[in-house]
């Protein structure tokens, strides 16, 4: 994963656990750097924070580094270092199932605490009042929920959460508290339907008990993406709200609409944009944060996240 002070493995082989709190330098001689520039290439246009999002998946790809020529004599030696300076490293195939023989599965690096939005990545959307600091937080990991499921014709909906209920427990806690500060979290929300996110927020806005600078915070990063960052521009455009965290991997002008046809022959389907989607005069790359914080591998592994505090330490 691509932190503030390097690239470090989160995901690690049981049998290679002396890589752990150690950062990737170098692939086969070659310097991280060069690596990165080259993976660079394959995003169309200069969007830093969406080759953050990606990098992991890049440099994996083992038929990527063949095509860069960082493979050597069909292996890949993953060089990593400490702090103090000491070196280990992973030699892989390019046969997965021999890496797997040899290193056994990777498994997800273990930390003593999570952060609040992590340990709730796993739903769509949820919120919890953090009593010590008197702050109402919600988690918006993605646009959907039973109303947006049932529009789309999907099956089973009944297990799915309604965000429409989620929406009445929402302001019926606003409205019978009185909070210090709001914190809507979009930072892993790659989209879905951005439609009931905006009706939201058209709601929040007429809140100004909640939507007062300083009072209102919105948590961006590299995953926001499509309808996660259609609503936050409607958080830019609309509240008072202050963006906090990473820039966005979505362009906020962008083609969408996906719509999908079948070609006759192949059978294959295609799947393309149908239109193009202006909400800022200007043509930025990303939707930067008022207030820009990048996590570091010490705030993953001790279970920190610093978006939080420095919404807890912010004062108007």
């Amino acid at each position: 994963m691509w932190f503030k002070d390097g690239y470090y493995p989160i995901l690690i082989p049981e049998n290679g656990q002396d890589i752990k709190g150690k950062k990737l330098i170098a692939i086969n001689k070659h310097l991280i750097n060069e690596v990165v520039d080259s993976l660079s290439t394959l995003i169309g246009e200069t969007n830093e924070a969406l080759l953050k999002k990606q990098f992991p998946n890049y440099v994996t790809h083992i038929a990527l580094l063949e095509y860069f020529k960082f493979l050597q004599n069909d292996t890949i030696q993953l060089i990593f270092q400490g702090e103090n300076g000491d070196k280990s490293s992973l030699i892989y195939s390019k046969d997965i199932r021999n890496n797997i023989l040899k290193y056994g599965m990777p498994k997800m690096l273990q930390t003593n605490t999570s952060p609040l939005y992590w340990s709730n990545m796993d739903k769509i959307f949820w919120m919890e009042i953090i009593d010590s600091e008197n702050i109402l937080y919600v988690g918006y990991n993605k646009c959907f929920g039973k109303e947006v499921a049932t529009l789309c014709g999907y099956k089973n909906v009944e297990n799915l959460p309604s965000f429409q209920e989620f929406t009445q427990r929402l302001f019926s806690c606003i409205d019978t508290s009185s909070f210090d500060k709001l914190i809507f979290d979009l930072r892993l929300n790659a989209g879905g339907s951005s439609i009931q996110g905006t009706k939201l927020i058209d709601e929040l806005a007429k809140y100004d008990v909640i939507n007062t600078k300083g009072k209102l915070f919105v948590v961006i990063g590299r995953r926001t993406y499509s309808s996660g960052l259609i609503n936050a521009l409607d958080f830019k455009n609309k509240t008072e709200a202050i963006l906090v965290g990473e820039s966005t991997s979505g362009k906020p002008n962008h083609y969408g609409e996906v719509k999908q046809f079948q070609l006759p022959k192949s059978g294959i389907n295609i799947n393309y944009s149908s239109d193009y989607f202006k909400y800022l005069k200007e043509d930025p790359n990303s939707l930067c944060p008022d207030i820009y914080v990048e996590p570091t591998y010490n705030d993953f592994e001790n279970g920190e996240d610093p978006v939080l505090k420095i919404i807890l330490e912010y004062e108007d």
